[in-house]
């Protein structure tokens, strides 16, 4: 498998591009709702993906071309600077689940990237994406009622602001848990009352 940068030397995948998007975000209608999916496809169209291949976004694609030479997989991800350089990844797609091509696609941008924090949001229901970060080290950061934040430090500086964002993080938590118990003292109690 070959996996290639977008830019203007491989701008002639952008429609190929365009189209495993449309598919493959289609696919996602159980996870998402439809006006969610017209975004995600109106932010992917042909004028962006041009952009992108153009160099003139912040975001950044990767695709993994398979021994046919035909499209396989999709890594987007944006590159910003905050007080570090990080790397917001926002899709690992691939056209055959579980046959490797996310994990060899993670891989190689974690290799090849200078960015000092690669973080990714997955949805809490989406028990394959987390094992794939999760696996690579990655560590959850901030949970939310439907989706977690996963981060992993690539330079000195970024594992020392993922240091402070886990010992954040479990402090939120264990305040949470505090306060939980503290209100809701029988709280399986109340759910077991309501399933009589």
């Amino acid at each position: 498998m070959d996996i290639l940068k977008l830019g203007p030397k491989t701008a002639s995948y952008v429609p190929e591009l365009a189209a495993f998007y449309e598919v493959e975000l289609g696919h996602l209608r159980g996870m998402y709702g439809l006006d969610e999916i017209i975004g995600f496809k109106a932010g992917r169209d042909l004028e962006l993906l041009h952009e992108v291949a153009s160099g003139n976004t912040q975001r950044e694609i990767y695709i993994a071309l398979g021994v046919d030479g035909f499209l396989e997989g999709v890594l987007e991800v944006n590159e910003h600077k905050d007080v570090l350089m990080i790397g917001d990844i926002l899709w690992i797609i691939a056209g055959q689940k579980g046959a490797g091509i996310g994990s060899q696609m993670l891989d190689h941008y974690l290799a090849e990237t200078s960015v000092d924090i690669a973080i990714c949001g997955v949805r809490n229901l989406n028990v394959a994406p987390k094992a794939l970060f999760t696996g690579r080290g990655f560590e959850e950061t901030v949970r939310l009622e439907n989706k977690s934040y996963y981060g992993k430090g690539l330079t000195d500086a970024g594992k020392q602001r993922m240091e402070v964002l886990r010992e954040r993080f479990v402090r939120q938590h264990s305040l949470s848990y505090r306060l939980t118990s503290r209100f809701l003292p029988d709280f399986d109690g109340i759910l077991e009352g309501l399933s009589l």
